[in-house]
């Protein structure tokens, strides 16, 4: 049974992460687009045991 629930957390682990990610894209193209503001993402490492292991950064700079 414990086994089951491992694989379960990886799984709601890894959409979870891919939802976020796919927010972050969201949230650079909408901010490109309308603000003006390019974001840069870089993803330093994901865990996928915990959502919160992974880490990002995020650089804003202004558009030319």
């Amino acid at each position: 049974m414990n086994h089951i629930l491992v694989i379960l957390n990886h799984i709601v682990g890894q959409k979870l992460i891919f939802v976020l990610l796919k927010t972050v894209c969201l949230l650079e193209v909408l901010s490109t687009q309308v603000f003006s503001t390019h974001v840069h993402i870089m993803v330093q490492k994901i865990y996928f045991s915990s959502l919160f292991d992974a880490k990002f950064y995020f650089a804003v700079g202004r558009k030319a």
